[in-house]
C-alpha cells in the first residue's frame, strides 16, 4: 500500500513539473477586439445580421457560432437547442435550413443567418472568428465550413472546444486554429484553464487559446497578452493588450 501511495505521489509530482512548464500557445492577432456573437444588445439579438452590422459600425472583429441544420447547411447559432433564442422548441439540428429561416430571433424580426449570408455581409471588412459547434464524431460541419470559406477574401480564424475538430481543421486547412477553454472554478481559474489546454494539446494542434474570463481579475487579464478572453452571454471578446474600457 505504501508503494502504491509513493508511486501516485511521485506521478503527481512529475505531472505537476511538466504542467507548470507548459506555456499556452499564442499568436499575434491583428489589433482588434472582437464582438462575441456579434455586438448584441437588449434590442439586437446575438448571432444575427444586425449584431454583425453593429460590430462593423464599431470597427470590431467578429466572432460567430456555426451549427449545421438538419439538411447540413452551416448556420449562425450558438445553442444546440432553440428555446433560448426563438419561440420554437427542440434541437437545432432537427430543423432544415428553410424551417430555421422562418424563425424570428427573440425580441426582433431578425432571422437565423446562414454562414454564407454572414460571409457576404462581412465581406472581409474585419477579422472573423468562426466557433464551430459540432458533434465529436462527424466531420460534416468542418467540411461544410471549409467549403463555404473557399472563395472568401478576409482574415478568418477557426476555433472549437472539441480537440478532435481542431485536429481535423489543422490537417485539412491552413487557417489558424483556436482551442476554447471553459471556466468552472472561482479560485485558480487561470491554472485550471491552462490545464485544459495542456490536455487538449496532447491530442490536437492549435495556434491560440480562447480563455473564459468569468472569474478573471484585472491582474489576470493583464498577464494574458495575445490570448483571446471571452465572456459568457456578453458581447465582447478581448485581447488584454489592447486598450479596452470593459476590462
Amino acid at each position: 500500500m505504501k508503494k502504491i501511495i509513493t508511486y501516485i505521489l511521485l506521478s503527481l509530482v512529475i505531472i505537476s513539473i511538466v504542467f507548470y512548464q507548459y506555456e499556452l500557445p499564442q499568436m499575434e492577432f491583428t489589433d482588434y477586439n472582437y464582438a462575441h456573437r456579434g455586438h448584441f444588445t437588449n434590442e439586437i439579438p446575438e448571432n444575427s445580421l444586425k449584431s454583425i452590422e453593429k460590430a462593423l459600425e464599431l470597427d470590431k472583429g467578429i466572432e460567430i457560432d456555426i451549427r449545421l441544420s438538419k439538411d447540413k447547411y452551416p448556420m449562425v447559432f450558438h445553442d444546440y437547442r432553440l428555446e433560448r433564442m426563438v419561440s420554437e422548441k427542440g434541437f437545432f439540428g432537427s430543423y432544415s435550413k428553410e424551417e430555421l429561416k422562418q424563425m424570428n430571433l427573440v425580441g426582433s424580426n431578425e432571422k437565423i443567418p446562414t454562414l454564407e449570408e454572414a460571409l457576404t455581409f462581412i465581406d472581409g471588412k474585419v477579422p472573423l472568428i468562426l466557433d464551430l459547434k459540432g458533434d465529436v464524431v462527424s466531420k460534416t460541419l468542418e467540411d461544410e465550413v471549409l467549403k463555404a470559406l473557399k472563395d472568401y477574401k478576409g482574415t478568418v480564424y477557426l476555433q472549437s472546444a472539441n480537440p478532435l475538430t481542431n485536429r481535423y481543421l489543422s490537417e485539412k486547412s491552413n487557417y489558424k486554429i483556436g482551442y476554447i477553454t471553459v471556466s468552472l472554478l472561482p479560485v485558480g481559474d487561470v491554472i485550471f484553464q491552462k490545464f485544459q489546454a495542456y490536455i487538449a494539446d496532447s491530442v490536437s494542434e492549435f495556434d491560440y487559446v480562447a480563455l473564459n474570463g468569468k472569474y478573471f481579475k484585472t491582474e489576470d487579464l493583464r498577464t494574458l497578452d495575445n490570448h483571446l478572453i471571452w465572456f459568457v452571454n456578453k458581447n465582447r471578446m478581448i485581447k488584454p493588450n489592447i486598450n479596452d474600457n470593459s476590462i
